[in-house]
């Protein structure tokens, strides 16, 4: 994000050891985020059109991706502008084959991009629901949550991705973690509407009296929305 041009703004002198105390905070949290990227599968960053996987995974070609393989391509490797895997690449498009091939491969189903977002919730923001089950079934870390402190499952239920909740339930997924404003997976689906992820939810043991930082439960959110079918599925506990 670019800095707007304050004129009234004047540098202060610089104190050397307040410099090297910076350099040398800076330098930690570098270390630190090392870290975090490796223990979510990261690995080098590099330009994709070095890397014959960031290809194969965007065109689905079977011989791109066989040719990326016998390369020895690293399939973990990220892109530098949004820290995407080739994972990334192939849930943004939805490719089913490349998900399977980059799986096989030794690809991290639990890598996150700059925003903290796996390839999982990729799939499920682009409504990509084979690859999303794919990708469930790989099996994902589920309780991992992005900059909003939001999990896959609320992609899914959000876009009304019934399959893909489905197979998240049955893969013991979060069903009560709330992002940074309270709401819960079940407080998106009543929203935007979705009665029957709504009643998967719920059945599945999803609560229906938690509230959001306005005090509002999914049930309320939903007749706040006008959704009188989610609202009646939500009655009760």
């Amino acid at each position: 994000m670019k800095r707007r041009f304050n004129p009234n703004f004047q540098e202060e002198p610089v104190n050397p050891r307040a410099s090297l105390a910076c350099v040398l905070a800076a330098s930690v949290q570098m270390a630190l985020i090392g870290c975090n990227q490796g223990a979510r599968g990261g690995s080098a960053t590099v330009d994709p059109k070095s890397n014959q996987w960031f290809v194969a995974a965007a065109s689905n070609d079977s011989a791109a991706l066989g040719a990326a393989a016998v390369a020895g391509a690293d399939p973990n490797a990220h892109e530098p502008r949004d820290f995407n895997t080739p994972l990334h690449v192939a849930a943004i498009a939805g490719n089913d084959a490349a998900i399977r091939a980059l799986l096989a491969a030794g690809a991290s189903p639990d890598a996150i991009d700059e925003d903290g977002r796996t390839p999982l919730m990729i799939a499920c923001h682009r409504s990509n629901t084979s690859a999303a089950i794919l990708l469930v079934d790989a099996p994902t870390d589920q309780q991992v949550r992005d900059r909003q402190m939001q999990t896959a499952l609320m992609f899914a239920a959000k876009n009304g991705e019934l399959d893909v909740v489905v197979a998240m339930i049955a893969r013991n997924a979060p069903l009560n973690a709330q992002r940074a404003d309270g709401w819960t997976a079940l407080h998106l689906a009543a929203r935007e509407g979705h009665v029957e992820v709504a009643r998967a939810l719920k059945n599945a043991g999803a609560s229906t009296t938690i509230v959001d930082k306005r005090g509002r439960s999914a049930r309320d959110v939903a007749v706040s929305a006008r959704r009188p079918e989610v609202a009646a599925v939500l009655v009760g506990p």
